[in-house]
This record gives C-alpha cells, structure tokens and sequence, in this order.
C-alpha cells in the first residue's frame, strides 16, 4: 500500500514527511482548531474572565493549530523507523479519525440523531473519507492545497476576530482624578445567580429560619425589596455594577472596555482589597489581590477546560449530560480549583481566615480567603467580593458541607435550558436552595469579621446580586425569555450607611446601576464620567417603571414593575408549595410520599427486580467533616422515568425522588438530610415503591456492594 511519498530517497522522504504533515494538519484544523478557533472568536469572553494575558491567547492559538498535528506526524516518523511500511498505515489511520471527528462535530450541529447513530455514521464517515485519499489522488492533492489552513485559521483568530482586541489591548485611561476627602470603609458584596424570591417567605419577608444573615442585613439596612438587574450574564451585569452604565453588548469584562469604575475611581485614595471572580476591572497595580494565576497553573487550566469544551462540541447531544457542565464559570470545568479551595487553611494562615474556615467547614468560593482579608487600617478602605455563590455548580449544604456524587452535573439541562421534567427542575431549584443556605453562612462569616475588626458600624455596606436565575421547565436557567423575566430580573440589593443600623424596606424602583452612584454619593465624591444610574439615598424615587433585560441576541424585553411584580407572587406561591418557608426539612422532604418518608425499611413489604447501575454512593458512604454523602446519584436499568425511588439510610427511608430520562438512559438523583447521616459509615439502599399497597411495597435495586 502506498498512499505517500517512501524514503526511496532521503530527499523524497524528507518531501514525503513535509506533505504527510500538512495534509494532519490541514485536517486537523478543519476538524478541531477551527470550530474551537470560531466558539472563542463568539465568546472571547472565555479569555478575559480568567485574565489570560496576551501570550496565553497566542500560544493557545499556535498550539491548537501546529502541536497535535505535529505529535501525529511524529509518531508517524517513528514507526517508519522502527517499520517502514506502518508509516502509511497510521497516516491513513490519522486521516480516517480525523475525517471521523470533523463529521461527528457537523453531524452534531446539523442532526439530532441519538448517540449510538452519530457515531456509527461519523465512523462510517472516516473509513469512506480514508478509502477515497487511499484511492482518490485529486483527494491527497487537494488536502495538499489545504495545508496552509492552519496558518490562515490561526491569523484570523488572533488578527481578525473580537479576541484582538485581547491579544492586542488598548491601554486603559484612568478617568480625571477626583478629590475624595471622606475615610468611609466601603464592603461591596456581589453575589452570583440570586433571585430575591428565593429568599422570602409567603409573606415576602425575609425567611429568616433559613437564611439568619441575609435576614440581619435586612433589619439593619435599607432592603430594596424590587431591585432588578441589567443584564442576565456576569460579564455584563457586574460591570454594570461597578460602572453606573449598562455595557455594550460587544464589551468585554476588562479594565481597558472599562475604564472608569469604582476601582479607578477610588484606588488614588482607598486601599483596594479585591477578589474578582469573572471579571478583570481592577488595575493590576492598585489590586494584588487580581494579579494572574502562575503561568503552569494557567496552562493547566486552560488545556483542561479546552478539552472540555471540545467534547461538548462532539459529543452526541443525548450523551452529553455525562459530560461536566460548560458556560457556567466560564472556567474551571472540571472542578480541580474548588476542590482546593475547600483544603483547610495550613498554619500560615491568618487568623481571619483560620477563623473563617472553622465556620464554614468547606472554604468554597474564596470566602475565607476575602474574610482573611478584612483588617482594620488607617488608610480608608474598600472591600469587593464577587462570590460565585450560590451560583452553579450547587455542592454545598447549609451546615458549610461539601457533598459528593458528581454534583457538577445538572441532570434535565442541555445547552443552558431546562428539560420539560418539572420534577427535575424541581430537584434542581432544591441544590439551589441548600446551596443558598452555604451562602448565607459565608454572608454571615463577611458580616461577623467586620463587626471583629470594628468596621461594621462606621462602614458602608451593599450587598447585591448580579442577575437571577430561573427554574422553570423548558425555560434557559440564564437567557432571558418572556417567560422566565420574573426569575431573572429581581435581585437582591442592601444598603446599610455608616452609622447606627438602621432597617427599612424599600419598594420602590431600583437597579444594579444605581449602586456605583450610591456609594459615590455616601462619600461625597463626584463621579466624572456619564452614569445612568441614580444614588439610591434621599432622593423620592416612582413607585413604578419598566424592567428591561436583553436576551440571549440583544433584543431587549421589556415589562412594567408593577405586573412583574404580581409574577413574583405567583412564583413565591409556587416555591412556598414546594418547599414551605422556615427550616430545611421541607427542602430535604421535595416530593415525599408521607406514608413511606420515615418508614423502617423492615417495616416494608420488599422485593427485588431492577438492578442499578453505577454504585458511587451506594453500600457504605462515609461521613467527614467537611464532606457529606447527602447526594445520591446513579442510573438505573429495568426502570421506566417518572416512577417514585425511595432512599434508604441506615434502614429507614430518608429521602422520596422519582426517575427521569437522561438522553439514552434513566436516572435518578435525590439528597438525604444530613440529620439522618452519621459520622464514618452509612449504609445507603434504593427502592423502587409500588403505589396502593398496605404495608407499602418496594422493590430493592441490586447493586455491587464496596
């Protein structure tokens, strides 16, 4: 078989090599760095929220291109060398697969076929693809043609898409300098993906049984109980935030689009102590606290989350729900950064953090290390936080514990939209909920260790979200619907002024970009650039106006306050019927057959039929300080969707859930209250319940056993 230059002579094998290379490469850029090269040109956000610099993004682009195709060509050299003919093999081999990958990633965006028969036609694909080079020799001279292809590919995502202006940046303009003669401590306090909802009770109170610290906020601010956001996504809502102005949709979250913010504005006079999340607004030089992560530690993360994102792309849309969630973080996909994060403070530590860790149990989201931060000063200070909470992933529990089980997956979501199962989407708003709780516990870690450093009382102090989220079937947890406004629109915001705590409620119109001229009013500072918001101190505001929103291609939708509001209640409703108000048991008890919640397994009729598969939390789950088996997950056989599960822990039903679809399979996914739970091991069973039978009949799920 001959498919290719030999080495007949050295200047033909030389030759040979050279087109053997371009041809990996030019197929290797069809069928990966140009798709990948195209997601990023449409999301250049992906750079900026991790705060790539310039070199990181070249070398993506050079590597994605010319490394993997060249690793190809090498181990095509070295197997002539060892035997010659297996050289024209592997090529073959490697056009094949890479014929292969490149139609699964079209078949994916044009069909949607199940798993199983995309990949038996993408295979199907390659063979043909291989058989045509191998006999076709228009076929090898065209991908000849082809091999500058990932030059080309490579320039025009570096030279000629929005990701130059990363690659390329302009030099931001501090705005004019400002006088500011006020020592006012700022704590400014940005959650992440919080409706306002959820913290209510039936009478749109704050819950305070479930959530004390938001509720003590609440008593000592001015709660603006109708604030709503600008902008459904991070990278837009939070500059907002910290601008006064609603971004441009092409803006990138980035001090040179950027500008002028709260940190130039007040980094002349104020000690900037800052952790930024999703966003890069803070001068490097003004804000240690943003300088970028080591670069091994970078490319780590970036080769991680590329390879990642890539198997979305390729990955039959039924079997992608198995994959790690994209697009929620914009980074860290796969989870290895918060896993760290939740290591116990080693003795260097400081106090705050040390203290702050012994409350929290897992030191998620950067808690501890922004608590660790907070110390008194002479020098007036500003505090920013952006804490990815209570935003996705949900793993934490109330108690400050993680739990396990492949919580990163969100079962029912494909490609940002909920499935039509309301019981999924249920259990989904419930490890909000829990997850929530973990974030009034950090709330009320920031709180305490400012009222220890004696900040509190003299400080101002705003907590704000960025955006809602939503929960409805069928309905993106994130774009913003007509439908799914109400979720999106309300957040969150609490403005306590220096001073003794004083408490009120607000109801009149608010939003995000009034906050940045709030604070600059509490400080007596004149903010020299155009703002959009209004201070939200003193001044009489409407008792109505409109909420606007963009969706997902920037058209805005828009509706009045008033008829938003009446939504709410109906969603408040809604909630209240699934998970009461006050306390956790309700939350836990989603969906509970009361006759079965409780049960002693012995005190049940059993039988054995379905088996399980998949034991990760099955057998004996262990209990740690800091990690909770509360999650238990799995796919079953012989079971149908939608049928009533029942969770065993240690002989008793803790927890009732029911089966759901999940692309080509079914699979369940329930949490047990850690009150049931006891330290080291528990011994966790399933069963499936039989309806209308006295004493209740379940059927045991065989499973290995650890």
């Amino acid at each position: 078989m001959r498919v290719a230059p030999t080495n007949a002579e050295e200047q033909q094998s030389v030759r040979g090599i050279l087109l053997a290379g371009g041809q990996l490469g030019a197929l290797w850029s069809l069928a990966v760095a140009q798709p990948l090269f195209d997601l990023f040109s449409r999301s250049p956000e992906f750079f900026a929220v991790r705060g790539s610099p310039p070199g990181d993004i070249i070398l993506f682009a050079l590597g994605v291109t010319l490394v993997p195709p060249a690793v190809l060509l090498a181990i095509e050299v070295l197997a002539g060398i060892v035997l010659p003919g297996l050289r024209p093999v592997l090529h073959l081999l490697f056009v094949a697969a890479l014929a292969a990958v490149g139609g699964l990633y079209v078949g994916n965006r044009l069909f949607t076929a199940s798993g199983t028969w995309l990949l038996l036609a993408s295979a199907a694909l390659g063979g043909l693809a291989a058989f045509v080079y191998l006999k076709v020799s228009a076929a090898r001279t065209f991908l000849t043609v082809l091999s500058p292809a990932p030059l080309v590919f490579t320039g025009l995502f570096l030279f000629a898409s929005p990701v130059t202006r990363l690659v390329f940046p302009v030099e931001a303009k501090d705005p004019s300098a400002v006088a500011i003669q006020s020592t006012t401590p700022v704590v400014l306090i940005v959650f992440d993906e919080l409706p306002t909802v959820a913290l209510m009770n039936e009478a749109e109170e704050m819950d305070g049984v479930r959530f004390p610290a938001f509720a003590r906020l609440a008593r000592e601010s001015t709660w603006f109980r109708n604030a709503t956001t600008v902008h459904a996504h991070t990278h837009r809502a939070v500059p907002a935030i910290l601008t006064g102005r609603v971004p441009a949709e092409d803006a990138l979250p980035v001090l040179s689009d950027h500008p002028k913010n709260l940190f130039t504005l007040l980094g002349g006079r104020y000690d900037l102590r800052v952790f930024e999340s999703l966003t890069r607004l803070c001068p490097s030089d003004l804000c240690e606290t943003s300088e970028p992560d080591p670069f091994g530690a970078r490319l780590e993360s970036l080769g991680l989350d590329l390879g990642v994102v890539y198997l979305h792309m390729v990955v039959p849309a039924s079997l992608r729900s198995r994959l790690p969630p994209v697009g929620e973080n914009w980074s860290n996909f796969l989870g290895q950064d918060e896993e760290a994060d939740d290591e116990r403070p080693a003795g260097s530590a400081t106090a705050g953090i040390r203290e702050a860790a012994r409350r929290m149990r897992s030191c998620g989201r950067k808690i501890c290390n922004f608590a660790g931060l907070i110390t008194r000063s002479t020098k007036p200070t500003l505090f920013f936080l952006h804490s990815l909470l209570p935003h996705a992933p949900w793993h934490y529990l109330p108690s400050g514990r993680r739990y396990t089980g492949a919580p990163r997956n969100l079962p029912g979501q494909l490609d940002g939209r909920l499935g039509d199962d309301a019981w999924v989407a249920a259990q989904a708003y419930q490890r909000f909920l829990l997850q929530l709780g973990y974030t009034d516990r950090a709330l009320g870690v920031v709180l305490d260790r400012l009222r220890a450093e004696r900040i509190y009382d003299e400080a101002l102090v705003v907590v704000v979200a960025d955006h809602g989220a939503s929960f409805r079937p069928g309905e993106p947890r994130r774009n913003a619907t007509p439908a799914n406004l109400v979720d999106l629109a309300f957040v969150p915001l609490f403005v306590k002024q220096p001073g003794p705590p004083r408490g009120r409620i607000a109801d009149a119109p608010a939003r995000t970009v009034d906050v940045l001229p709030t604070i600059a009013e509490a400080l007596g500072v004149r903010i020299p650039w155009e703002v959009e918001g209004r201070s939200l101190l003193g001044a009489v505001r409407p008792v109505d106006g409109s909420v606007t929103i963009p969706d997902q291609d920037g058209e805005p939708i828009t509706r009045e306050l008033g008829s938003l509001l009446a939504e709410r209640r109906r969603a408040l409703a809604e909630q209240v019927g699934l998970f009461g108000t006050g306390g956790w048991d309700d939350v836990y008890a989603l969906g509970a057959d009361p006759v079965l919640l409780g049960a002693k397994v012995d005190e049940l009729r059993v039988v054995s039929d379905p088996k399980l598969r998949g034991r990760a939390l099955l057998g004996s789950a262990r209990q740690g300080a800091g990690v909770s088996p509360s999650y238990v997950t799995g796919r079953l056989e012989g079971v149908s969707p939608g049928q009533t599960l029942a969770v065993a822990v240690n002989g008793a039903i803790a927890a009732v859930t029911r089966s759901y679809g999940d692309g080509d399979a079914v699979a369940f996914s329930a949490l047990v209250p850690e009150s049931v739970l006891r330290a080291g091991d528990n011994d966790i069973e399933i069963f499936v319940a039989r309806r209308g039978t006295t004493p209740p009949t379940v059927e045991r799920l065989r499973t290995a056993r650890r």
